[in-house]
């Protein structure tokens, strides 16, 4: 995946977590599958930044790479 695409991706998953906590339980499924989901990408966009990739500046975290 492209890193834009992945941060795309993951920044509407924040999101989505964000939505889905103002009507769910943190422990609730939902939530728990979209936690574990966003780790998953989150460990993806990590990989490219190790393997000499440049941080996508769209994704709010990545000036504190």
């Amino acid at each position: 995946m492209k890193i834009k695409a992945l941060c795309a991706e993951i920044e509407d998953l924040r999101n989505a977590l964000n939505e889905t906590s103002k009507q769910d339980s943190l422990t609730s499924p939902e939530m728990i599958r979209l936690s574990h989901h966003l780790d998953e990408l989150l460990n993806q966009y990590d990989e490219i930044l190790v393997q000499g990739g440049q941080p996508c500046h769209s994704y709010p975290c990545a000036a504190s790479l």
